[in-house]
Order: structure tokens, then sequence, then C-alpha cells
């Protein structure tokens, strides 16, 4: 849908290396889509193949919902409001991390 460059920490000295590429697609009805993006995500550090070098981030604009799978060890799922996530927290509780639950009780 569309395409820009920004760093990747705004709050970087500005070196020309945090500059990325940024795409924007619509995959919304596209299963096969989600799953290749998520596959290259959680691939990229890992010895298998196909994989892409990609920063993926999943994003709900209707709901205001984002998942960003950064590895095969985990992603974050992230929401302006704590009740649009209490279904994933209550569903998926054994792959919490341990080092987030208080944080994360205390929100739900």
């Amino acid at each position: 849908m569309s395409e820009w460059n920004a760093p990747l920490y705004p709050e970087s000295d500005g070196d020309d290396s945090d500059i990325w590429k940024i795409r924007s697609y619509e995959i919304s009805n596209n299963k096969a889509a989600r799953d290749t993006i998520l596959w290259h995500a959680i691939a990229h550090e890992m010895p298998i193949h196909p994989s892409a070098p990609v920063v993926t981030f999943l994003i709900d604009p209707v709901n205001s919902i984002m998942l960003h799978a950064y590895d095969d060890r985990g992603m974050d799922v992230m929401a302006d409001d704590a009740a649009k996530l209490r279904d994933a927290y209550s569903a998926f509780d054994g792959w919490l991390l341990d080092y987030d639950r208080e944080r994360m009780r205390i929100l739900f």
C-alpha cells in the first residue's frame, strides 16, 4: 500500500545505518501472505530457509491491536485497551514469560 524510510530508533544520533525502508501491505484476507511474512520474521535468525531479514508488525487498525513476531522465541501483542487482550491473555497463559507476569497481572 505504501513505502517510506524512517529511523529504526528515532532517538538515535541520525546515523544512516539506522534508516529502514518500511512497507505496508493490505493482507487482511490473504492467509498465505500472513503465514509467509510471519515465517520470514521467525526464521530469519535460524539456520532454515527460506528466510528474509524482516521486522514484522501485523496491525488490525479497526480493533487497534498489533502483533510483533520477533523470532522463534515469541511475540508481543499490544492493544490500546487491556480488555482487547484479555481473551488472548487467558488462552495463552502457559506461553507468557515469567518476567512479565506481574506487570500483566496488574493489567488484567
